[in-house]
């Protein structure tokens, strides 16, 4: 968990492995699902997450709609 400095709230953020078992899928379709446009996922330093708040905004827009990862 981050905690911001300015307003000292706790922010969860997800890394593809903690993504993968709250998803219950595999780290392939995570790292998949993570590099997906419209994803809201953050690369720095070359390490990927994910807030849970962008997740919940994230699965909250796409409730009802069917969702495939292709290969890539």
């Amino acid at each position: 968990m981050v905690q911001s400095e300015n307003t000292k709230t706790d922010i969860k953020v997800y890394t593809p492995s903690e993504l993968a078992e709250v998803l219950k899928i595999g780290k392939t379709n995570t790292y998949r699902l993570m590099r997906t446009s419209g994803f809201p996922s953050y690369k720095i330093n070359n390490k990927i997450f994910v807030t849970e708040t962008a997740l919940i905004e994230w699965l909250n827009k796409m409730r009802g709609r069917e969702f495939e990862l292709s290969g890539i």
